[in-house]
């Protein structure tokens, strides 16, 4: 009886010490966290926050419908493919519908970065291509890193905007 009773308490010791020895969990980071660090960095006015406010509002007030729409037509091309025998002109309707939403959103979201750079001034645009060339800007997959290269072996387009000066700036 006394050895089973050492027994289960080495048992209990040795649970108890892996558990403290268990790291305590992460606090998870809100989503827009570098986009706040990045703005931080600009020092922006008072005006210019205001302004960007505004276009962040329009900006997504702008992509509500068109992203209704995708998921609508997306919806649409599942049941299609789903159908007993799909029609494949139906199903490149709804793929070439589903294309012309994607390059409207892309559009709208360059058309906003655009927007946003013209409210910064030339030392404000500069720090802000600076930190999106290190990571701190959000392309369209996720962070973006300019030296390294895309799935499709070219820098993605945010990092092409990077490279051109704008007239301001020289």
């Amino acid at each position: 009886m006394k050895k089973m009773i050492i027994g289960l308490a080495m048992i209990i010791l040795a649970l108890d010490a892996t558990l403290l020895t268990a790291q305590p969990a992460q606090p998870r980071r809100k989503w827009d966290f570098g986009r706040r660090q990045g703005l931080l960095a600009l020092n922006l006015s008072e005006t210019q926050e205001q302004a960007m406010r505004e276009l962040r509002r329009k900006h997504a007030r702008e992509l509500i419908p068109l992203h209704s729409q995708l998921q609508a037509v997306n919806l649409d091309l599942e049941a299609a493919l789903d159908a007993e025998e799909p029609d494949l002109a139906k199903v490149n309707r709804l793929v070439d519908e589903k294309s012309k939403i994607r390059a409207e959103i892309s559009k709208k979201r360059i058309a906003h970065r655009i927007d946003i750079a013209k409210l910064l001034t030339p030392e404000q645009r500069k720090i802000w291509r600076d930190r999106q060339g290190r990571g701190w800007g959000r392309g369209w997959d996720g962070w973006i890193d300019c030296n390294r290269l895309n799935r499709s072996g070219r820098h993605p387009l945010g990092c092409w905007m990077l490279d051109k000066p704008n007239a301001e700036d020289k």
